[in-house]
């Protein structure tokens, strides 16, 4: 597994998507930039959609954030290594 883009752009994360082509997408529920909910949408439209983890610091909004589209939740809290796993074992899935 190999990271192979970062941005701090939404247009930037939709074109690295439809380029890289990436097995998963790691983004932050609170992003300032456009409705989560759309961008999720967005994402789901592309041809080779990623598997989607949300981080958040508001772990009430769980249920909100997979009803909308995201594959995966972890609270921001969570420690470092919860991730591995989940990435481990969403992968044979995608």
């Amino acid at each position: 597994m190999a990271v192979i883009g970062i941005t701090d752009r939404l247009p930037n994360l939709l074109s690295q998507l439809w380029a890289t082509k990436p097995d998963a997408v790691i983004l932050e529920w609170e992003l300032p930039f456009k409705e989560m909910e759309d961008l999720l949408s967005d994402i789901h439209n592309l041809t080779h959609q990623p598997m989607i983890i949300l981080l958040s610091s508001r772990p009430e909004e769980e249920e909100k954030i997979i009803a909308a589209g995201a594959d995966f939740f972890i609270p921001k809290d969570s420690p470092p290594d919860r991730l591995v796993p989940i990435l481990r074992q969403s992968m044979i899935a995608f």
